[in-house]
């Protein structure tokens, strides 16, 4: 992370679209006093360090606005009223509202925006005005201007804290992660970046984030407060994922004296809560109920006391905490009705019903209290993944196909969404039934994500059923809706190929990664197995495949292949005389771990410092990757006469490649443009590290790999200008 001086301000206007956005009546009294409070707490804070300035605005000046609000020329105030507009227009669109107090003009409150029941018409704005689709605030974050948000350090953890809150916590990360690049010292950004970290799964990168600022002294005890309580979700995380016993309750300890030094702070309920549920795996039955009884009068007290509706986090939070309470006190029925009830309050989030399962979970088992009627109370979406390709290769034109089938698909897909219930989407987009399918779920108010094969400009050529008419037109509709991820290949995905297969493998390992995630169920659904099986249409016979073979490339077989890279940090400044001693001892050790038939590649090349290796499957790469890692750091390099921090970066990426043979050496290699992503991604490893494509990230996932991990990093622009993808960290799980 950087500490450098942020750059001098851009254009007013805030990366986030918000023409379309209406402010609510009286705004313009909150809009005239936020611009006149923005500047002059501004210029306050430049004259406390001593700067100066001259009599005419400087725009290109860090230091260009310390005169009085009231002393500005009318354009300048003009300048300052339309950061203000843009500001409110920002906040809206993430969500929130803005109200007037009851009984007190003109002062506002802002308050944030329901997922729940509606709250009354008076008080609210139409949700077309208040919030933006997640795709609009994803596209608007990748095109943002970073000299405007350089300029704006209340934007990044407002965002960052939005995407964590919709279920993207990779987003978030790169939010947070480029805040503290600006601002290092930001509180909030550093529990964000922790609590962020801790929902991927980064645990012990998390420790390392938020244990330094445990230590520093807070603004207030509220503040202390979350850093304590994230850092115990942590260590319970940490506990919770080992086997070894001695060292689970090592991290439950120190989870318990870090929520219950944070309750003993505030009296909060989050964190009383929490350490009664880890006091009682801890066995410690006498701590937790009393904690529970305490936290339990608490939240009915602030139930009883409220004037005006609560938050929905409010909403859910205090009752999913009474449900808590009630279970370790041993009065299940109770429980599972305060449990229902939060379930109610915040139906959609799916993130706090999941994290309330974990607890509730945890607890049964230690209670010997059945689990059945516990998770009926917490429901969670199941994550479907649908290939609609299968239909479209009858041979005839898929304009044909959609005029015969496209009412019957459409009546069995709402049948079946319908019985599956709430769900979180995946699909291709590459063909008119996977439209079909995502048209439905937005309808039904589900989560849709789509994972294209190839670019949309490659749909025609491939035969796609969407390239062209009214297809298309509903694809690009359709796509400004749902959250897109990056093409996952560069080649025509046609039906029956080696890619598309890839593609659909794709599609199923990052559905399987959220399931995980939610620990929710994966339903993986195809168009033909929903027509036959819906009771309310005919039972056709589906079309006549046709099998399309593999195509060829000048001899060139394609195949998924795992693909390694890597090379030493530094190679080129090593003196003559470390070549021979560089060869014998550095890629002696990497032909010694090839030789291992439970690692061992089906093809082997060395490149001056590095070396390129393809493997049968991505577990095999893995682990093959960490292998090396490990043993490069056990080697006292000075005694060999190496330098002593030689060390390597090491990439890993996964996709169809062409197997051919060089007419040069005679040897089978493996070319194509995957193997030119993985030598990309080698390029900006950090030395020392193992990283990964998100290709191979979702096959690690699809092929249940227990012993090594994927966790995401952020987006990364890879080497020679070949774009930016999403990298993870390789790690063992311990």
């Amino acid at each position: 992370m950087s500490s450098a001086t942020p750059p001098a301000p851009g254009p007013t206007r805030l990366p986030i679209d918000t023409s379309g956005i209406e402010l609510p009546a009286g705004i313009h009294a909150l809009m005239e006093a936020l611009a006149r409070s923005n500047h002059d707490v501004r210029a306050q804070r430049r004259l406390a360090v001593g700067s100066t300035r001259g009599s005419e605005r400087n725009a290109a000046s860090r230091y260009s606005d310390l005169l009085p609000f009231d002393a500005l020329a009318d354009d300048e105030k003009e300048h300052e009223r339309q950061t203000a507009i843009e500001t409110l227009k920002t906040i809206i669109s993430l969500g929130y509202t803005v109200l007037p107090p009851v009984g007190r003009e003109p002062t506002f409150m802002l308050e944030p925006a329901p997922n729940g029941p509606a709250a009354p018409p008076s008080s609210r704005l139409p949700a077309e005005q208040t919030r933006l689709d997640m795709a609009g605030i994803v596209e608007q974050w990748r095109t943002r201007d970073p000299a405007v948000w350089a300029d704006r350090p209340d934007l990044y953890p407002l965002v960052a804290s939005y995407l964590r809150r919709a279920g993207e916590p990779l987003l978030a990360y790169d939010v947070a992660l480029e805040g503290l690049g600006l601002w290092p010292k930001d509180v909030l950004l550093r529990q964000l970046l922790g609590l962020v970290l801790a929902d991927l799964g980064c645990a012990e990168v998390a420790c390392g984030v938020l244990e330094p600022l445990a230590r520093e002294a807070h603004p207030d005890a509220r503040a202390l407060e979350e850093t304590l309580g994230i850092l115990a979700r942590v260590y319970k995380d940490i506990a919770l994922g080992t086997h070894d016993a001695a060292r689970r309750r090592h991290w439950l300890r120190k989870a318990y004296r870090a929520y219950a030094t944070a309750h003993q702070r505030t009296g909060g309920h989050w964190t009383g809560i929490n350490a009664a549920t880890v006091a009682m795996l801890l066995g410690l039955r006498g701590a937790a109920r009393t904690l529970a009884r305490k936290v339990s009068r608490r939240c009915r007290a602030d139930i009883a006391r409220r004037d005006a509706p609560a938050s929905i986090d409010d909403q859910y939070w205090l009752r999913a905490t009474l449900g808590e309470a009630a279970l370790i006190e041993g009065r299940l029925e109770e429980a599972c009705d305060w449990y229902s009830r939060a379930v109610a309050a915040a139906p959609t989030a799916y993130r706090w019903i999941a994290s309330s399962r974990r607890n509730a979970q945890l607890l049964a088992r230690r209670l010997d209290q059945p689990w059945d009627s516990i998770a009926r109370a917490l429901p969670l979406p199941r994550v479907v993944v649908f290939a609609g390709h299968m239909i479209d290769r009858s041979g005839r034109p898929a304009s044909c196909l959609a005029a015969a089938l496209e009412a019957e698909l459409q009546a069995a897909i709402a049948t079946r969404l319908d019985a599956i219930g709430p769900a979180i989407c995946y699909a291709s987009a590459s063909c008119w039934a996977d439209v079909l399918f995502l048209e439905a779920a937005l309808e039904w108010c589900y989560e849709a994500l789509v994972v294209p094969p190839c670019e949309q400009g490659a749909f025609r050529s491939c035969g796609a059923g969407v390239a062209t008419g009214k297809w298309a037109a509903r694809l690009a509709v359709l796509i400004r809706r749902v959250h897109l991820f990056p093409p996952v290949t560069a080649s025509r995905s046609r039906p029956g190929t080696v890619y598309c297969d890839f593609a659909n493998r794709v599609l199923l390992g990052l559905a399987r990664q959220r399931a995980r995630e939610l620990d929710a169920e994966l339903i993986d659904l195809a168009a033909e197995e929903i027509l036959r099986s819906n009771a309310t249409v005919s039972h056709r016979t589906p079309p006549k495949q046709h099998v399309i073979a593999k195509r060829r490339v000048r001899g060139a077989i394609p195949a998924v292949r795992a693909l390694l890279f890597a090379d030493v940090k530094n190679f080129s400044k090593m003196p003559e005389e470390m070549a021979a001693p560089f060869v014998t001892h550095v890629f002696g050790l990497v032909r010694r771990l090839a030789r291992r038939h439970t690692i061992a590649p089906i093809s082997r090349e060395s490149r001056g410092d590095g070396f390129y290796l393809v493997f049968a499957r991505v577990a095999q790469a893995g682990r093959f990757a960490l292998v090396l890692s490990e043993h490069l750091r056990a080697v006292d390099w000075a005694r060999i006469g190496l330098p002593a921090d030689l060390t390597m970066r090491i990439a890993l990426h996964a996709g169809p490649v062409l197997r051919t043979r060089d007419p040069v050496t005679g040897r089978t290699i493996y070319i194509g443009t995957h193997v030119n992503r993985v030598a990309r991604i080698e390029a900006v490893t950090p030395p020392g590290q193992v990283y990964a494509s998100q290709e191979f990230a979702a096959l690690t996932a699809l092929e249940h790999i227990r012993d090594f991990a994927c966790h995401y990093v952020g987006q990364v622009p890879l080497a020679k200008r070949y774009g930016t993808f999403p990298m993870y960290h390789v790690r063992r799980q311990h």
